[in-house]
């Protein structure tokens, strides 16, 4: 009997260790499929601190000191909090906008349900990994852009804070 205890015991303790040794998937494992356009690569939170061209990556319009913030949860929805930068000239600087996203294939679509300052829905078709999103155009900034050839050549690059 006691033996069958002892063996019982030893059984369970080993399944018990295996499960919980297992390794969880990384952050970049996530990202590797579909461009990082997955779940588990985009929700998070992630600051926008510039608009950049789409040929080079040069800055075009520097939010650094001020970015605008994007929130993506694992629930479905999303907040964008605008750049206050100086450089923000219309009223937007500062302004919260709220919606939900989903994933389409290999885009990325955010609904706006609340604000003024972003016209949606946006369906982008980003390049995701484990440090940054590129946009691959302007989106929320778009209402700050005066000039057809940063809307056109121009993209939001996102930087993963958390």
């Amino acid at each position: 009997m006691k033996t069958k205890i002892l063996t019982l015991l030893a059984a369970s303790c080993f399944f018990f260790f295996n499960a919980c040794s297992e390794e969880s998937e990384s952050l970049a494992d996530k990202c590797k499929d579909n461009n990082g356009v997955s779940e588990g690569c985009v929700v998070g939170t992630w600051s926008l601190k510039g608009i950049y061209a789409k040929a080079d990556n040069s800055v075009i319009t520097n939010y650094s000191n001020a970015p605008g913030t994007l929130i993506i949860a694992d629930d479905g929805k999303f907040e964008y909090t605008m750049s206050a930068a100086p450089q923000v000239d219309t009223d937007c600087g500062g302004q919260k906008v709220y919606g939900t996203w989903e994933i389409i294939d290999a885009s990325l679509k955010f609904s706006i349900k609340t604000g003024d300052c972003v016209v949606g829905p946006i369906t982008a078709s980003p390049r995701v990994d484990e440090l940054q999103m590129n946009l691959n155009g302007v989106f929320f900034q778009l209402g700050d852009v005066d000039d057809e050839s940063t809307k056109a050549n121009g993209t939001e690059n996102l930087d993963r804070v958390e």
